[in-house]
């Protein structure tokens, strides 16, 4: 598995990904920022005056926007390569793939979870794949990726990986 730096981000050729994801927060999600935000302004206006109120409420707002949209992970198949959040792997690393509805990905994020796998975990999204890695080297046994739409990732890797032996012969 090559994992990048820390704030490194995956570069590719501007050939289109065969597949994209945005696994972002949904829209309680934001409802939940602006509640702490409007609670956080009220619990400093009170004592401290509506300036203090509605200038802790802003930067509540603004801090919790950030950590939210920071959450935000992409998903992608470009180039020969799963790109999930930070992290990306090559699709002849990959073996297996089995997509897990909300039990077992529930139970694959917990107890039954590996301490070595790779995950991409968003508490949000109740359903994953779980992807096999064959790579010998590499002492990660799977990677838990967090998706939406689990069948149709998985068929974008059963192509892509298609396609790149194809063009490989």
């Amino acid at each position: 598995m090559n994992e990048p730096q820390e704030g490194a981000n995956y570069r590719s050729s501007s050939a289109p990904p065969d597949y994209v994801e945005r696994l972002s927060v949904p829209w309680w999600g934001w409802v939940l920022v602006a509640m702490v935000s409007l609670a956080g302004g009220i619990a400093l206006g009170a004592p401290f005056g509506r300036g203090w109120g509605v200038g802790s409420g802003a930067l509540i707002f603004l801090v919790t926007t950030a950590i939210t949209r920071r959450s935000t992970a992409i998903i992608q198949i470009r180039d020969g390569q799963l790109v999930a959040g930070r992290a990306h792997i090559d699709l002849r690393y990959i073996g297996r793939a089995e997509e897990l509805d909300h039990e077992q990905a529930r139970h694959l994020r917990g107890p039954g979870a590996d301490s070595r796998a790779w995950m991409l975990v968003r508490g949000w999204i109740p359903t994953a794949i779980r992807l096999d890695i064959t790579d010998p080297a590499d002492p990660t046994p799977y990677w838990f990726v967090s998706t939406r739409q689990p069948q149709m990732l998985i068929a974008a890797l059963q192509r892509a990986t298609l396609r790149r032996w194809n063009d490989a012969s």
